[in-house]
C-alpha cells in the first residue's frame, strides 16, 4: 500500500516529537523538510531520515511528492504558512493553535475548501485513548449528568523575553501554548459556554502568564479551567457528574490512565491504556486514515470543532485584554 509522504516546516521541539512519532507509524514516511537555515533543516534531515532538505518553506513547496505537510512554526506563523501551503496544492496538519484569531481560521478553512484538500488543526489530546475513553464513559452515563469540568496546566517557564513562549509577538504567553488545553477539554465534554469570566497576570513585556478563568453553561454545568508558565501544578483534570466523578491522571492532555469514582468514592475503577505519553501516533493515525479514505476534514475534530474553539480563545482574550498587535492581520505580504 501506498504510503503517505509527509513534509514539515518549522523544525523546532514540537517538530522532533512529531517526527520521531511519525517514523514509528506504519504507512507513513518524511519525504521533505524545511527551515529557514539549511543546517538545520539538514541536521533534522539526518536525524530523522527525511529524504530530502530544503533551506526555505518556499523551496519545498516546489516538491510535488509530498502528499501532506505538518505546520510547527509558531503561533504567528500558522495563518500565513497554512495559507502558502494550500496555494501551493497541498493538505495541511497545523499544529494547535490553529491561528491567532477566529477570522484566521475562517479564510484558512475556507481556502482549504475552494482548494478542495484536507485541513485539521493539530490538537493531539483529542485523539488521546485515555480522554477518548472517559468522554465515552461520561456519553455513555456512567457518572450520572454531567456537571462541571475542572482542568488545568501549569508548570515554571523562567521569564526570558527572547524566548518564544514569552513572545507576545509570536503569540507566545499561557493561553495560546498551555490555557488551549483545559478550554478544550471543557469543550469536548460541555461545548460553547454561554458566559465566562477570565482573569490573567503578565509577564513585563505583556505576555500573559497566569490564566484562570471561569465558564458557565446552558444547563448549569460550568469549566473551573487555568494555566501557568509561573508555578507547577500535577495537571490532573476531573469530569464531574451527579452520581460520580472521573480523575483523569496529570499529566492529564497526554494520560495513559483515567479513574472512575462513584459517588460514594467505593470500587473505584482506573483504566490503563499503556500509551506512551506526548505520542502524536493517535493524530497521525487518524490524518492518515482521512487521506486515505478522501475525507477533507475529521469527523473527530472537525473545522467547526476548531473554529469553535478559536472562538472562545478569542472571548477570553477580550476580557483579559490580551491584544497580540499586528501578527493578528490577516492579510499576507
Amino acid at each position: 500500500m501506498k504510503k503517505i509522504k509527509w513534509g514539515i516546516i518549522g523544525l523546532g521541539g514540537i517538530a522532533r516529537k512529531f517526527a520521531k512519532d511519525l517514523n514509528e507509524t506504519e504507512g507513513c514516511e518524511i519525504r521533505a523538510v524545511a527551515s529557514r537555515s539549511q543546517v538545520k533543516a539538514d541536521e533534522f534531515a539526518a536525524t530523522f531520515n527525511a529524504q530530502k532538505a530544503f533551506g526555505s518553506y518556499e523551496d519545498l513547496m516546489q516538491d510535488k511528492e509530498i502528499d501532506i505537510i505538518y505546520i510547527a512554526t509558531p503561533h504567528s506563523h500558522h495563518y500565513e504558512n497554512t495559507m502558502m501551503c494550500l496555494e501551493a496544492g497541498f493538505n495541511v496538519l497545523c499544529e494547535k493553535a490553529f491561528a491567532i484569531n477566529r477570522e484566521q481560521a475562517v479564510i484558512m478553512i475556507e481556502k482549504a475548501r475552494e482548494k478542495n484538500l484536507f485541513l485539521m488543526e493539530g490538537l493531539w489530546s483529542r485523539f488521546n485513548p485515555a480522554i477518548l475513553g472517559a468522554f465515552n464513559d461520561v456519553k455513555n452515563g456512567l457518572i450520572g449528568n454531567l456537571c462541571g469540568v475542572k482542568a488545568d496546566f501549569c508548570f515554571h517557564f523562567p521569564y526570558d523575553a527572547d524566548k518564544r513562549l514569552c513572545n507576545k509577538n509570536l503569540g507566545g504567553g499561557s493561553l495560546l501554548d498551555i490555557g488551549i488545553y483545559p478550554i478544550f477539554l471543557s469543550y469536548l465534554f460541555l461545548g460553547k459556554p454561554i458566559r465566562m469570566n477570565a482573569e490573567a497576570e503578565y509577564f513585563p513585556n505583556g505576555t500573559d502568564k497566569n490564566l484562570v478563568m471561569l465558564f458557565d453553561y446552558e444547563n448549569g454545568e460550568e469549566a473551573i479551567l487555568n494555566s501557568s508558565l509561573q508555578y507547577f501544578s500535577p495537571c490532573d483534570a476531573y469530569i464531574y457528574g451527579d452520581e460520580g466523578c472521573i480523575r483523569i491522571h496529570g499529566r492529564w492532555h497526554e494520560a495513559n490512565a483515567y479513574t472512575r469514582f462513584k459517588k460514594n468514592m467505593d470500587e473505584p475503577i482506573t483504566k490503563g491504556f499503556g500509551t506512551r505519553p506526548f505520542s502524536f501516533k493517535y493524530e497521525i493515525d487518524e490524518v492518515v486514515a482521512c487521506l486515505k479514505e478522501g475525507r477533507k476534514e475529521s469527523a473527530k475534530w472537525s473545522l467547526q470543532n476548531s473554529l469553535d474553539l478559536m472562538e472562545v480563545l478569542d472571548s477570553v482574550r477580550k476580557d483579559i485584554h490580551l491584544n497580540y498587535g499586528a501578527i493578528e492581520e490577516t492579510k499576507l505580504s
